[in-house]
């Protein structure tokens, strides 16, 4: 583990601090604690508490969302002051002599001294803080009594008093370190912007009082909108699956026998009257499944999904039409500029891409996966509607009108979500992509349009993060490297400090390494049953014979002798082979021999500059990229992929030049390349000189 207080930042005014969450704790969480401006005062996380614990730093101040740590160099031996939230209205803490912590009443009472530290009563609650003596420092137990229902301030001291704070937050922060190391190859720039994402979508995790439920953040009117789920698990998938998990069975806890699951839970987790009608859940089945494929996790979920869906068709499209309407303007995906009575493709998109990404999971199971007979003949029933009733052969793409069939003369964002959807065919995306990208249409220097703008607009109303992280995902589900090359070059520019967990998100799946191809390694049928028993010896003779085998292989193809033209090509083999189970360290220690070698091999370096871009180092991905090669089309290929990393890291220019050098040089030895190229151009309005 190279950053065990992962994640950190410098002392932040107001920032929450919270208990931490973890499967099967009773610990309920919220926000606790907030940081006062200046560094060394804690306050109660509520607005009438005035109250705060200081201390006076001498060191930098280190700030992770369980606790705080005061400290130089190495943390874990020289640290004067440490101080964690284990539940909520308690902070236990380790200082030293010279740091020892103070109640300051600020004006809402007299702080008393007592016999192990000091005594606080308020209007409100009353406060204790204990200190004792441990080795040569002191350890503190601080308590916040509400009500004669609570424990008193022994029995809490009496838990906390032989534990150590500092071992008890790295234990709440080594569920981020998987993470942490996987973005270790990340520029620092966008390594510190991945780690302040990861504060906001924390402290905004919420629970029941009993820690049973799982949910986000309350808005403004105390209620947490289901439909919000989204961001939060394409991002908790990457950070922490646990954690996306248990949000997503937060929501189908409380679904009902019709299959509809609430819109919203109450600020304590309790379902608020009314049915979610945005088709997001079985997608967030998909994301948590490619990072997490258990069979018992399918058997407890896969089914509420199906009910829910099959409760959204009835629901949205009772006479299956194939053209489902939002029952309001609120309920859409565009609720900020939806009309009512409009007829367009993304909810026609959502419920397909639904239907799609359950058949796919649930394929993956051998045994007693679900019959999704009558959802696939809905979703043919959606495409040819899409297909039929909403593709315009004028415009060359999807359109939008009104049931009585007058259009919507400013077209929408809605029009080109049908890239959700893998079945498109590359004469229905195409259009779509150059709709979204096009400076005159949705494309903006700041990030992307609701609509088209009307010649008269002024500034342009752009889509919140939660609806650029769809598009993000559509250019993905295309596979439109070029174009999501270009689309993050617009929208990694203007990202801003995230506020909220949906803003945490977008950043999150903008700069974050994400994680290895996963493999449904752990969908094991009942006949496997034997093998779920004895699971820690099969893994481990497995292990062994892994291990044994990969050494057999890797000493016959590198071995200590120099490699020859004969074993160059099984060396490559090789290599290709660990680079398409994504072992990208593998693969790359095998092609370096490659290259060590100096014999002929046409694609090592292009094939190394692609290893090093999967890992995150990008200046060796791009000193790769470079390096020339006799053969046309590998060199053309390289010049690609160098201007596609330029394009993501900002040097558009650059980008620019290294396609219109593929454009130039090798247009009849790589026309593939060369029309990629002018693709990439276009969207950038260059335009051919010839």
């Amino acid at each position: 583990m190279l950053n065990r207080l992962y994640p950190r930042r410098s002392w932040t005014a107001d920032e929450l601090l919270l208990p931490p969450w973890s499967l099967g704790s009773a610990v309920p969480i919220a926000p606790a604690w907030q940081l006062s401006t200046d560094a060394g005062r804690i306050h109660p996380a509520e607005a009438a508490a005035l109250w705060s614990l200081e201390w006076t730093p001498t060191a930098q101040v280190h700030v992770t969302p369980h606790g705080v740590i005061e400290g130089s160099g190495d943390l874990e031996k020289s640290r004067t002051f440490c101080a964690f939230c284990p539940e909520p209205d308690v902070l236990i803490g380790e200082t030293d002599a010279t740091h020892v912590p103070a109640l300051n009443a600020n004006g809402v009472g007299t702080v008393t001294e007592t016999e192990n530290g000091e005594y606080l009563e308020t209007r409100y609650h009353s406060v204790h803080l204990h200190q004792v003596q441990h080795k040569n420092r002191i350890r503190f137990v601080l308590t916040i009594l509400r009500d004669q229902a609570d424990e008193d301030a022994r029995t809490i001291l009496e838990r906390y008093a032989s534990v150590d704070p500092f071992a008890l937050l790295f234990d709440a922060l080594a569920p981020y370190q998987d993470f942490a190391q996987r973005q270790t190859g990340l520029q620092p720039d966008d390594f510190a912007a991945v780690q302040e994402s990861l504060f906001p979508l924390i402290s905004g995790l919420r629970t029941s009082r009993d820690g049973a439920h799982l949910f986000g953040d309350p808005d403004e009117s105390g209620q947490f909108e289901t439909r919000r789920i989204f961001p939060l698990i394409k991002a908790w998938s990457e950070v922490r699956v646990d954690v996306a998990v248990a949000l997503l069975r937060t929501v189908l806890e409380h679904q009902k026998p019709d299959g509809a699951v609430p819109i919203a839970l109450d600020k304590l987790g309790a379902p608020i009257a009314g049915a979610l009608h945005f088709p997001i859940l079985a997608h967030c089945f998909h994301l948590i499944w490619t990072v997490r494929p258990e069979r018992a996790w399918f058997d407890s979920i896969a089914p509420g999904i199906q009910k829910h869906l099959e409760f959204l068709i009835q629901t949205l499209d009772p006479e299956r039409t194939g053209l489902p309407q939002w029952p309001s303007p609120k309920e859409s995906l565009l609720a900020d500029i939806y009309e009512a009575d409009t007829i367009s493709a993304e909810l026609p998109a959502l419920l397909a891409r639904e239907i799609t990404e359950l058949e796919e999971v649930s394929g993956t199971i051998p045994v007693g996966g679900l019959d999704l007979t009558d959802l696939l003949q809905y979703r043919d029933l959606l495409f040819t509607q899409l297909r039929t009733t909403l593709w315009s052969v004028e415009t060359g793409s999807f359109s939008e009108h009104y049931a009585d069939g007058r259009p919507v003369m400013l077209p929408t964002i809605a029009s080109i979500l049908p890239l959700l959807c893998r079945e498109l065919t590359q004469q229905e995306s195409a259009p779509l992509l150059n709709i979204l990208l096009s400076r005159r249409h949705l494309l903006d220097a700041n990030g992307i349009r609701l609509q088209v703008p009307a010649a008269s607009e002024g500034e342009p109303r752009l889509a919140g993060s939660a609806l650029q992280l769809l598009l993000v995902e559509a250019l993905e589900t295309q596979n439109a490297t070029t174009e999501s090359a270009t689309l993050r070059s617009v929208l990694v520019p203007n990202l801003s400090k995230p506020e909220s967990a949906e803003a945490s998100a977008l950043s999150i799946a903008l700069l974050a390494v994400p994680s290895a191809s996963k493999f449904n390694s752990r969908v094991l049928s009942p006949a496997l049953l034997w093998v779920v028993r004895h699971q820690r010896a099969v893994l481990a003779t497995a292990a062994c014979f892994f291990i044994l085998f990969n050494i057999v292989v890797f000493a016959y193809s590198c071995g200590n002798q120099k490699l020859t033209l004969q074993t160059i090509e099984t060396t490559g083999g090789m290599a290709r082979r660990y680079y398409q189970e994504g072992n990208y360290t593998a693969a790359g220690e095998l092609l370096s021999s490659i290259i060590a070698s100096k014999l002929p091999y046409p694609s090592a370096y292009l094939d190394m500059g692609n290893i090093k871009y999967h890992l995150g180092e990008w200046d060796e991905a791009e000193r790769y990229y470079r390096q020339p090669s006799s053969t046309p089309a590998i060199q053309a290929q390289a010049l690609h992929n160098l201007a596609v990393l330029l394009l993501e890291r900002g040097r558009t220019n650059e980008a620019i030049a290294a396609w219109e050098q593929v454009r130039t040089d090798y247009s009849v030895t790589a026309p593939d390349m060369t029309k990629r190229a002018n693709t990439a151009l276009a969207l950038l309005g260059v335009e051919d000189e010839k």
